[in-house]
């Protein structure tokens, strides 16, 4: 791979890449092509990879810039015009994380958005009705989540497909009326959003001792982190709450960050001899590697240990494509485990910022669902 390749040609190589799924071999290439690029383009990256001891081959030979650049600075190569920009959550502009897109960079997103949802929530294109616990990206444009669900529901979605929180909180009446319909009628629903979003809506629909039993074939994906301002709830008791209202037994996680084009779904792991069921291990795409690193010398940890998690991933070809998080995790034989933040960092991402959202607008929102159920 010619490491002086325009920044036309590197979305090309790299969408194909993604796409495609090319040889394993070929990731390595591509990626130090891309930081490469980055480094004559933006200027944190080659001050921070001048500054950084080599700590080995490969991919790893690209120094993950800290999460925390994205709020000092701007991290775009400038190569093509930025048409949006993401935001993290935060109280001020200082503690917010941007990420900027161009045409070209949202291209690359949604190749990664889709390859990756048909990996595992669509095998084969398969469609079902897709129902949002977001607001549309009309309401929340700064929240990279809502673009990629809006993605889903235009790629995957049935009629009745549709997000369900709006400017007064989240919208239970005709969700519920929504998810009676698909039941009746026997369609399978895919019930995404963030990890909040469902606290809000479990916590309500307890309140009414409300009971559904979704079409076979139905899932859901929550994405982000089970840490809210509202409270702490984790993966396990809201997958079981979700079991137990919807009916649903395949619930995915999905690790989303504005500051990475691509997502980190959980890693498959086989129920029965043809069935497929998440794991409680996340997983890399073609496209990213994921590494645990020990904090003390930023080398990759045996399997067993703990550190912090860094991401090299080929859809940021515009921005920084390799990132050390504020995340901490369990490095595994075949992926890796996030057990929280370190030192407890500053809550952030997208789950977060769905809480702030509902707490906002969902006391006047529920008390009119409550009138008119």
């Amino acid at each position: 791979m010619n490491a002086t390749l325009s920044s036309g040609a590197l979305h090309d190589a790299v969408s194909h890449f993604i796409r495609g799924g090319g040889p394993p071999a070929e990731f390595d290439s591509l990626a130090l092509a891309v930081h490469a690029h980055q480094r004559r383009t933006i200027v944190a990256v080659d001050a921070y990879s001048a500054a950084s001891p080599t700590r080995g081959s490969g991919f790893l030979a690209i120094p993950p810039l800290p999460i925390a650049a994205f709020k000092l600075t701007n991290l775009h190569d400038g190569a093509h015009r930025v048409q949006k920009t993401f935001e993290s959550s935060g109280t001020s502009l200082e503690s917010k994380s941007r990420s900027h897109y161009s045409d070209v960079g949202l291209e690359l997103m949604g190749a990664a958005i889709d390859t990756a949802a048909e990996r595992h929530l669509f095998p084969g294109g398969r469609q079902s009705r897709v129902l949002v616990l977001a607001p549309p990206p009309e309401l929340a444009p700064g929240l990279i989540m809502a673009w990629g669900m809006a993605r889903l529901v235009s790629r995957y979605g049935l009629a009745g497909s549709d997000f369900f929180i709006g400017r007064n909180g989240l919208d239970v009446p005709r969700l519920l009326r929504l998810l009676n319909a698909s039941s009746t009628y026997g369609v399978p629903v895919t019930l995404i959003g963030a990890s909040f979003g469902f606290v809000h809506l479990l916590d309500g629909l307890a309140e009414k001792g409300v009971r559904l039993s979704c079409a076979p074939g139905s899932q859901s994906l929550d994405a982000g982190g089970f840490k809210g301002r509202s409270r702490v709830v984790t993966r396990d008791a809201l997958h079981a709450a979700i079991h137990q209202t919807f009916g649903i037994t395949r619930s995915w996680n999905l690790l989303g960050l504005t500051e990475h084009a691509s997502q980190f779904y959980d890693r498959p792991e086989r129920d029965g001899e043809t069935s497929l069921r998440p794991g409680r291990v996340k997983s890399d795409n073609p496209w990213t590697r994921t590494r645990v690193l020990n904090p003390a010398t930023l080398l990759p940890a045996s399997p067993g240990e703990s550190g912090l998690i860094a991401h090299w991933d080929l859809a940021n070809v515009e921005r920084p494509m390799a990132v050390l998080t504020d995340d901490l995790g369990i490095a595994r034989e075949d992926g890796y485990e996030i057990v929280g933040r370190v030192n407890d960092a500053d809550a952030k991402g997208c789950s977060i910022s769905l809480d702030d959202f509902l707490t906002r607008g969902v006391a006047s929102g529920s008390s009119r669902a409550r009138q008119s159920s």
